[in-house]
C-alpha cells in the first residue's frame, strides 16, 4: 500500500507561518487558516484565511 500519511483532510484547521520579515518580536509567528487542498502542478498548499475568507497558495521550494 502507498504511504498516505502526508495527505491532510480538507477543511482542517492549521496554522500558516508568518514570514520572518513581517514578524514582530513579541507578536504572533503564525496565523490560523483552513487547509483547502493542494495546488495543481506545484508542490505546496492552498489555505483559506479564517477571518477574511481570502484563499492563498503557499509553495514549497528549495532555497
Amino acid at each position: 500500500k502507498p504511504d498516505l500519511s502526508h495527505i491532510r483532510m480538507w477543511g482542517a484547521r492549521c496554522f500558516a507561518r508568518v514570514p520572518t520579515e513581517l514578524q514582530v518580536k513579541l507578536g504572533p509567528h503564525s496565523h490560523p487558516v483552513y487547509f483547502m487542498g493542494y495546488p495543481d502542478g506545484t508542490k505546496g498548499y492552498r489555505l483559506r484565511d479564517r477571518d477574511s475568507g481570502v484563499e492563498t497558495c503557499f509553495w514549497l521550494g528549495l532555497h
